[in-house]
């Protein structure tokens, strides 16, 4: 997302002070702020972008989505198209129809199913967390491909508002996101030392028992490790 953005932006079809007002139609679930924000309220496309990746702000995330046309953001999404939004991926898992035709169907026939998922109302968080895990509706990239995507996003400050993990004395330059669900957790965080040396560091545990706590102190353990090993 954020790589599709920056390239609107560099080719000046966009700039971070451009301003958008919430959208009814765009609103997500949390995490994030945005989804109780009245509608109407103007928002940069700094702010929308800079809580996207400090916050994981699904509603900031879908409003980008809109803003730059799926099929743009879709060239940066590997494998993942048709892309979901946040707001198709939630309606989408908490119905069992929904959720059966979209096994079922080929790329064009899920398209028109996000199409269908987005102008639905949203679940209840109560009745999203009483669906059995899912694992079919999400997003799925590879650790190479997170370090490309987060190389990119590195680009801009607004990717390590939200170093995670990182010590941000330790660093030059930190781009970090992390992402999860129920059973799901990751991490991505992209760094560069004095020297100009990089870094790119990616973990992911699918499970229905993961234990958050452990995988958050092995990663930053090695995080710490990098910092302490640089020349």
């Amino acid at each position: 997302m954020l790589a599709a953005l920056l390239e609107r932006v560099g080719a000046g079809g966009l700039a971070w002070e451009d301003t958008r007002p919430l959208e009814a139609a765009y609103r997500s679930l949390p995490s994030g702020a945005l989804a109780d924000w009245p509608a109407g309220t103007p928002l940069t496309l700094a702010d929308l972008a800079g809580r996207m990746m400090s916050e994981s702000d699904n509603t900031a995330t879908d409003h980008l989505i809109h803003l730059l046309g799926r099929e743009r953001v879709e060239a940066y999404a590997y494998g993942n198209v048709p892309l979901l939004s946040t707001r198709a991926a939630f309606v989408i898992k908490a119905d069992p129809e929904l959720a059966r035709r979209w096994r079922e169907a080929g790329a064009d026939e899920r398209r028109k199913l996000i199409a269908e998922a987005e102008a639905r109302p949203l679940p209840t968080v109560q009745r999203l967390f009483a669906t059995p895990p899912a694992p079919e509706f999400g997003w799925f990239y590879s650790a190479r491909e997170l370090c490309e995507l987060a190389e990119r996003a590195a680009a801009t400050p607004l990717s390590g508002i939200n170093p995670g993990l990182a010590r941000r004395e330790a660093w030059k330059r930190i781009a970090y996101k992390g992402g999860s669900e129920p059973g799901v957790l990751n991490l991505t965080t992209w760094l560069e030392d004095d020297a100009g040396t990089r870094y790119c560091v990616v973990a992911t545990w699918n499970a229905e028992d993961l234990d958050e706590n452990a995988l958050f102190g092995l990663y930053g353990a090695v995080l710490e490790l990098l910092a302490q090993k640089r020349p």
